[in-house]
C-alpha cells in the first residue's frame, strides 16, 4: 500500500520509477524506524482499554535508556517522542464508543489486476442502534523528517480511502468511512475516509495499470543485495 500511495502522490517519471524499483527490489535488511513505538501503539489498540497509562512502563524504560545508555540514547529519544506525540493526539479524540481489535492485519484488494496489501495497525468496530456491527481500520504514519513527510497530506488521504476500499472487498465486514483512518503521529492529524470516491479509485486503477506496464522495464539498483531476481518476461 505504501508503494501505491507514494506512486500516486507524484507525477514525476523518475520518482515513479524509483517507487517501482523499491517495490520490486527491496533491501535485504530493510531499515525500519520507530519499531518500538509502532509495536506498543498496536498493543495499546489491541488491549481495547483506551487508557494511555498503558504506555507508562515503556516510557519509563525509554527515559532510563536516555539517561544511562549512550549508544541507544538517540533512538530512545526518537521513540519516546513518537509515543508522546501519539498520546497527545489520542487524547484529543473520543474513542469510547469504538471497539478496538486485532493489530497487524493484512487486508488484500486487487486494483486493475494488481494485488495491493493494506496492512492495518489496528481494526476498529462500532455497533449502531440497530445492532449492526460496522468496521474500520487504522494505519499509522511515523514520518518526522522533511523527506519522510513529502506529499504527506495526499498520502494520508489516499491511505484512508484504500483502507475503506480493501475492507469493502472483505465480505465478512461492513466498513464505515469514518472508521477508516490514517493517523499521522508527528503531524498531529487523524484523516478519515470520505464516502466512496470514484475519482480517487479511477486514479488508483490508472496508476496500477501504468506501474504494471513499467514493472519489467525497471532495473535493480547498482547496490542491490536482496533476494534473487526472477527472470524477465521475453516480449
Amino acid at each position: 500500500m505504501n508503494h501505491l500511495t507514494d506512486y500516486m502522490a507524484t507525477t514525476n517519471a523518475s520518482q515513479r520509477e524509483k517507487v517501482i524499483q523499491d517495490a520490486q527490489f527491496p533491501r535485504k535488511k530493510p531499515i525500519t524506524a520507530y519499531q518500538l513505538p509502532r509495536r506498543e501503539i498496536q498493543r495499546f489498540f489491541t488491549s481495547g482499554k483506551g487508557d494511555v497509562s498503558f504506555f507508562d512502563l515503556t516510557r519509563s524504560k525509554l527515559e532510563h535508556t536516555i539517561l544511562v545508555d549512550e549508544e541507544g540514547r538517540a533512538e530512545a529519544r526518537q521513540d519516546l517522542k513518537a509515543l508522546d506525540a501519539f498520546i497527545a493526539l489520542y487524547k484529543t479524540k473520543r474513542w469510547t464508543k469504538l471497539e478496538m481489535g486485532l493489530s497487524g492485519v493484512d487486508v488484500p484488494v486487487v486494483i486493475s489486476k494488481v494485488p495491493v496489501n493494506v496492512r492495518l495497525n489496528a481494526t476498529l468496530f462500532e455497533t449502531d442502534k440497530q445492532g449492526v456491527r460496522n468496521s474500520g481500520g487504522v494505519v499509522l504514519f511515523m514520518a518526522q523528517t522533511a523527506s519522510a513527510r513529502k506529499n504527506i497530506e495526499e498520502r494520508r488521504r489516499q491511505v484512508s480511502q484504500l483502507v475503506l476500499w480493501a475492507l469493502e472487498a472483505d465480505r465478512n465486514v461492513e466498513p464505515l468511512p469514518r472508521l477508516c483512518m490514517s493517523i499521522d503521529v508527528f503531524g498531529g492529524e487523524i484523516v478519515k475516509a470520505q464516502e466512496v470516491s470514484e475519482r480517487f479509485r479511477d486514479y488508483a486503477r490508472s496508476a496500477c495499470r501504468e506501474a504494471a506496464r513499467s514493472w519489467d522495464e525497471v532495473l535493480p539498483p547498482a547496490n542491490y543485495d536482496g533476494p534473487a531476481i526472477k527472470p524477465r518476461r521475453v516480449p
